[in-house]
């Protein structure tokens, strides 16, 4: 039986890591000050441009943006995101301790609600998972039926569907590099505190609702809970991003999706674009008040 079904599980266990991994990033941090999500990025001699912020957790409203979104990438010739989950099939390698376990990291009662919570929703035993970084099951615990697909793999599907090219701007060891600034009993301490508040979602559906707002002001004071990780999940990545932008905008329309919490702050991706004397345009993805244009 075992055998039969272990190419199912691989497949579905890269799925869910790489899915853990973007949707850790976002949840750590997401700063910023304007009242947009997508805005529009444009330089003399340079290709037009469009940045998304993106969230991880999606319900039926968060999906439906308006038609703008798919205006712009139709635009474009390249979806760039974070992570390009078709090319994410070494996840596994770089999120397994190599020293402590998970029945370490947690007392005997919070391990085995997690194995509870691992055989419910993926049909596999804490077994399997002993030796995943912590970080890997904060999706998973906080994950209900009532949320949808994460916002980068509907723009990645729909760029499928458009014919446009994908890129990651990272890889997987990349972006698993920005964890190290947590430790493993930070990460335990975290996974513990939900489990113990599980069915509590309220924070969830307070992050959800100021997305569909397109509140980063108020995302900004709701989710700045770890300063100690800022610079290495958030300002040192900025820079790679950027990067991106500024080698691939002379010559492509690219389409660029990143967690929302890369988008402002002093070192955001907005402001490093305007220091480097883009111009940038907001442009609204749910119904809201016009937003203005900030250069």
């Amino acid at each position: 039986m075992a055998t039969t079904f272990r190419p199912f599980r691989v497949n579905k266990m890269k799925r869910l890591t790489a899915f853990c991994i973007i949707f850790i990033i976002l949840l750590c941090h997401l700063p910023g000050h304007a009242q947009a999500l997508l805005w529009q990025i444009s330089k003399p001699g340079h290709r037009t441009c469009y940045i998304m912020g993106t969230i991880h957790l999606t319900d039926n409203d968060i999906q439906h943006v308006n038609d703008t979104v798919w205006s712009c990438m139709r635009q474009c010739s390249l979806l760039a995101l974070e992570l390009d989950l078709h090319q994410a099939d070494n996840i596994m390698e770089h999120i397994t301790m190599k020293k402590a376990t998970m029945d370490q990291l947690l007392t005997p009662e919070e391990y085995h609600v997690l194995d509870s919570i691992m055989r419910k929703k993926t049909r596999i035993g804490m077994s399997f998972f002993n030796r995943m970084q912590p970080l890997f099951f904060y999706s998973v615990v906080m994950m209900d039926k009532k949320y949808g697909i994460a916002m980068d793999l509907l723009l990645q599907h729909h760029a499928d569907s458009l014919g446009i090219a994908t890129m990651g701007m990272e890889s997987v060891k990349d972006q698993v590099k920005a964890f190290k600034s947590i430790s493993l009993e930070q990460q335990a301490k975290g996974l513990a505190e939900m489990l113990h508040n599980l069915g509590k979602t309220g924070e969830l559906d307070s992050l959800m609702l100021l997305y569909k707002r397109q509140d980063i002001k108020g995302l900004e004071q709701m989710i700045q809970n770890d300063p100690s990780s800022t610079k290495a999940l958030i300002e040192h990545r900025n820079q790679g991003f950027v990067k991106h932008i500024k080698k691939l905008s002379p010559s492509k329309s690219v389409f660029f999706a990143v967690g929302a919490g890369h988008l402002e702050g002093k070192q955001g991706i907005l402001n490093l674009l305007r220091k480097h004397r883009y111009t940038l345009q907001a442009i609204s993805i749910y119904p809201s008040p016009e937003t203005e244009i900030s250069h």
